[in-house]
């Protein structure tokens, strides 16, 4: 004799029940979940500066200790982002001046909103404080350069350069987020990674950018010294 197997059914109440359970999982595991993925984009990050530092560093060797020039004059087309030799260090193929990036090379975490110039990540900017802007060209020496490993050379930003004074997280980020051009990009934890001359990235808060404007602080970890510069 075959005897018929009764299942019993959840009840309205008992679904209810598990949704609760469920959603309640579900808010104890987002914010573990999107730390995850903040921490994944700062790390990809962090990669994508040592990349530019590897062909930074075998440009200097090929120019007699010169990095790629900042600029070479007032033209967009002399920009480092527009530097054909830099990008094909980088690994592009078949590049000219106006070649964008490719998105490897970029922060993961920027707005795809945000404004950005021609040809480059404009998601990472050359530190040029002490020596302004003008048609001058600006290419810096490594062996003319102090205290190498606690100077920027690079830092996550909104154009392709930066100052400390950009760094000012009062006034520009906490104010227009990635909206803003010439200014460090805090996308990562409110903080950024930085590229250093002797090659290491870092990741720092931005209060560790900025010090609150005291002048002193920010010539420490930003100001070049002029020898360094390419006259």
């Amino acid at each position: 004799m075959v005897r018929s197997v009764k299942y019993k059914a959840l009840t309205l109440i008992e679904m209810l029940v598990v949704m609760a359970l469920l959603a309640i999982l579900a808010s104890l595991l987002m914010p573990s979940l999107k730390r995850t993925m903040d921490m994944s984009k700062k790390l990809f990050c962090a990669n994508v500066l040592r990349q530019y530092s590897s062909s930074l560093s075998i440009y200097s060797e090929e120019s007699e200790g010169y990095f790629v020039p900042i600029r070479a004059d007032s033209n967009w087309s002399t920009m480092w982002m527009s530097n054909v030799l830099f990008k094909e260090l980088l690994g592009m193929t078949n590049v000219t001046s106006t070649t964008k990036f490719l998105d490897s090379l970029k922060c993961p975490d920027t707005d795809p909103k945000a404004a950005g110039g021609p040809y480059g990540p404009n998601q990472y900017g050359f530190n040029r404080h002490g020596h302004g802007f003008s048609a001058k060209p600006l290419q810096f020496n490594r062996n003319r350069i102090a205290a190498m490993a606690s100077k920027l050379q690079m830092v996550e930003g909104t154009d392709w350069h930066l100052d400390a004074y950009y760094a000012d997280y009062v006034n520009r980020w906490d104010v227009y987020g990635q909206f803003k051009l010439w200014q460090v990009a805090y996308r990562h934890s409110e903080g950024a990674n930085g590229l250093f001359f002797d090659g290491h990235v870092e990741y720092r808060p931005k209060e560790e950018y900025w010090f609150g404007g005291v002048t002193t602080q920010l010539d420490a970890l930003w100001k070049i010294n002029s020898e360094a510069a390419y006259k």
